[in-house]
């Protein structure tokens, strides 16, 4: 399953497409560390993203006229996706998640023995 860093990729990527806080990388290691403890997946870390994004808008939307203004368009707060990342569970059950690592973990070992490989005859030629 996706690592630390590759769930802040994961994070990053989506978050890059919506209004955010200016400081919103700051809580992304906590919330990644504690997402690849509890075994979460890609699939897990864009319905955080969604939920997170509902949130702002919801919050938006309730808001009065002058505050929307002021505002200009619904922002995911660290608070979201902190929120988010705690009330959702991870998609993979604990008794599957063995099964779908050793996968994982035989497709991620694989793509990185055929880099080397490219690499390899690369170097050679």
């Amino acid at each position: 399953m996706p690592s630390s860093s590759e769930i802040h990729e994961m994070f990053q990527l989506q978050l890059r497409k919506m209004a955010t806080e200016p400081d919103i990388e700051s809580c992304l290691p906590t919330i990644c560390d504690d997402l690849y403890a509890r075994r979460f997946t890609g699939a897990d870390v864009q319905a955080i993203v969604s939920s997170a994004n509902l949130a702002a808008i919801n919050r938006w939307v309730s808001a009065d006229e002058a505050t929307r203004r002021a505002l200009g368009a619904p922002c995911v707060t660290k608070e979201d996706l902190r929120q988010a990342s705690l009330s959702t569970r991870s998609s993979i059950p604990e008794e599957e998640w063995e099964f779908y690592h050793s996968i994982y973990k035989k497709f991620h070992d694989s793509s990185r023995e055929a880099e080397f490989v490219v690499a390899s005859a690369t170097a050679e030629a």
